[in-house]
């Protein structure tokens, strides 16, 4: 294998994170579904948007009364705590059509720093699909060895800010 070779960084020594799990069941929704490349089985976060309904009076003639809906919220995230240093290169995703993050951010941690602050690699923008999907960190971000990435959704296709993962892969190499 030359020095070059992308592998895959995902192994059992991978530790993971996720933000939320739908309603709390991990043995159906769990983390671990983005790892068993089953086609049946996926992380399926919970929902981040609550709907408020409130009861607010208006002026109108036809309707004395409007429900207006507010929109509170978190972001979804995904963190892999690697054993040992690695160069990202490629983060591969499958979501689920119309549960698909936007506008996705990959920050990581410098195995090297004394402070455990994490740093921008990467932006990439997912297309609402079902497929695989790869995305090539620029140099800058693939050249830096990282102890631990996380892989941030700051919105979502889905109108209550699910996010639906069949399949994740990180590759790159080790550092």
């Amino acid at each position: 294998m030359t020095e070059n070779t992308k592998v895959s960084l995902i192994s059992a020594d991978v530790k993971s994170r996720v933000s939320s799990v739908l309603n709390r069941n991990a043995k159906q929704f769990g983390k671990q579904h983005m790892f068993d490349n089953s086609s049946e089985m996926c992380w399926n976060s919970d929902q981040v948007r609550r709907p408020i309904f409130y009861f607010r009076p208006t002026l109108c003639f036809l309707d004395s009364n409007t429900y207006h809906i507010v929109i509170q919220g978190k972001t979804q995230f995904v963190v892999l705590d690697f054993p040992s240093p690695v160069h990202v290169e490629t983060i591969q995703i499958m979501f689920q059509g119309g549960f698909a993050g936007k506008g996705c951010e990959v920050h990581g941690i410098d195995a090297n720093a004394t402070e455990k602050t994490p740093v921008k690699l990467a932006n990439f923008y997912p297309v609402d699909v079902n497929s695989l999907q790869s995305f090539d960190l620029p140099a800058d971000g693939s050249s830096r060895a990282v102890q631990q990435i996380q892989i941030i959704f700051p919105e979502s296709t889905d109108f209550y800010g699910r996010i639906v993962i069949y399949k994740l892969d990180v590759l790159g190499r080790l550092a």
